[in-house]
């Protein structure tokens, strides 16, 4: 599978535009445990009333992959199917069962942390398209330019009373 961002919330995977949200839940799943993986079906290619996404184990002990669950559509694909592996998991591995409530907030954190990879990465290759460059200033997009090696952001600007507080 090839991800590449494209920006403005959508991601190119294997040719198909989806998501970063689904994007990041997906590989929020794939964190929380490797044998669980995820296949979609893009929207040119869907059947009516057939679910969008297949959610599949593929056991350890060499048994045959089989579908955990369906999701219908991109609306309903997000850190409320997580929460649905992990409220499961904790009841079979005879741990204490935890609530939908901690399900959910625990699948919130791994996709929040996916989406601070997301933007970890693309200051990456920021930092590192500006470093090559030979100018003294770079404009990042229409808020974000670097001048002499300092970000100004302007959405941060109140051109009335200086900086905005946070």
């Amino acid at each position: 599978m090839v991800h590449t961002d494209l920006g403005h919330g959508q991601v190119l995977i294997d040719g198909q535009f989806v998501s970063q949200k689904v994007s990041q839940v997906v590989q929020a799943m794939a964190e929380y445990d490797p044998r669980i993986s995820v296949a979609w079906v893009p929207p040119g290619e869907r059947v009516p009333g057939v679910a969008a996404f297949k959610i599949i184990y593929t056991p350890d002990d060499g048994n045959e992959p089989y579908v955990m669950f369906h999701v219908k559509d991109e609306s309903e694909f997000d850190e409320r199917q997580l929460a649905r592996i992990i409220a499961n998991d904790s009841s079979k591995r005879g741990g204490a069962s935890i609530s939908d409530f901690e399900a959910y907030e625990k699948a919130l954190m791994r996709v929040k942390h996916q989406e601070w990879l997301d933007r970890l990465e693309e200051a990456g290759e920021i930092a590192k398209a500006v470093l090559a460059s030979n100018k003294d200033t770079y404009k990042v997009n229409e808020n974000l330019t670097i001048k002499e090696g300092i970000p100004f952001n302007y959405n941060d600007i109140d051109y009335h009373n200086g900086l905005k507080r946070l």
